[in-house]
């Protein structure tokens, strides 16, 4: 049992406010909320603050205080892991198994989305896509799939609603789930919680650990994006087993009462196999970000920070 004192740096407290609602509900009670965080086994921040480097986070005084107990879990799409944690969307070239693990999201099923298992409809369409096409060249490929139960819709002028994207899920045998400006998506977790099979094209994404997602989803390399509708046609007489096998795959890795206990095992899982103190293993992740594409952006900020006489 691990005791979890949560927390936020940033503005936003929107995730930081799910996970303690979470909390609450978690069926499995083997962690615990900790009020003080001098004596907890972990310091949790959930963060959702538009904050790329992590600046609050880093120079927080727990992080300072208590660096190898300080772990994050970060929704975001475009964060640089500089401390460890659980993220909704790290790269593969910036995950690492003694520093991260990835995560779901959870934030987005507060807004309003209500999506209820339709394990015994049966789809009309065989796949389908509603989202903007400008986010990734993927997305693109995907308006030039040509079939008589396909529909794909590009949102980008507007053109879609969240009744439209509930309408693609319920009714398709597949949904296609492209990268997007990052590699992981929510849409992925509406289409497990819809007992409906994702289709993954995402060459990046890695993820997250527990679900045999073998067993429900389809992982189709982006520069096979074309060949979709066959493919699918192929295996459209095993979408309802699919369907059933990641509605409940959902239920038992990513559901509300469950997602807490799942962090937090996620976060000792990095504890347990971390053979080097935090405290070196940090300088490795700007080491790492200085030879990635965020490195320029990384630059400027280093420089005005140390203009401004702030910690980089």
């Amino acid at each position: 049992m691990a005791h979890v004192y949560v927390t936020v740096a940033g503005a936003d407290r929107s995730v930081y406010d799910e996970v303690l609602r979470r909390a609450a509900l978690d069926r499995f009670g083997v962690h615990r909320l900790a009020p003080d965080p001098d004596r907890a086994d972990l310091i949790l921040f959930a963060e959702y603050a538009d904050e790329p480097f992590q600046q609050s986070v880093r120079h927080h005084p727990l992080v300072r205080r208590h660096r190898e107990r300080c772990f994050v879990l970060d929704e975001r799409d475009h964060t640089f892991p500089f401390l460890p944690g659980v993220y909704a969307s790290v790269p593969r070239a910036w995950s690492h198994p003694d520093r991260t693990r990835s995560g779901g999201y959870r934030v987005m099923f507060q807004h309003g989305i209500q999506i209820d298992p339709v394990l015994g409809a049966a789809p009309g369409l065989l796949f389908s896509f509603v989202g903007a096409f400008w986010t990734a060249a993927v997305r693109r490929r995907l308006g030039a799939l040509d079939h008589p139960r396909g529909w794909v819709c590009d949102t980008s002028s507007g053109g879609g609603s969240r009744g439209a994207y509930l309408q693609a899920i319920t009714s398709s045998a597949f949904v296609l789930c492209p990268r997007g400006l990052a590699p992981a998506t929510t849409r992925l977790f509406d289409v497990m919680r819809a007992g409906r099979v994702p289709v993954v094209l995402a060459d990046d994404w890695v993820p997250p650990e527990g679900p045999d997602w073998d067993a429900f989803a389809l992982r189709v390399p982006e520069a096979e994006a074309a060949r979709l509708p066959a493919t699918l046609e192929a295996l459209e007489g095993t979408a309802r087993q699919r369907g059933a096998a990641a509605r409940a795959a959902w239920e038992a890795w990513f559901a509300p009462d469950v997602s807490f206990h799942r962090a937090v095992e996620g976060c000792l899982d990095i504890q347990s196999c971390r053979r080097v103190p935090e405290r070196v293993l940090r300088w490795r992740a700007l080491w790492q970000l200085a030879h990635q594409p965020y490195r320029y952006n990384f630059y400027r900020y280093a420089r005005a920070a140390l203009r401004a006489g702030r910690p980089i």
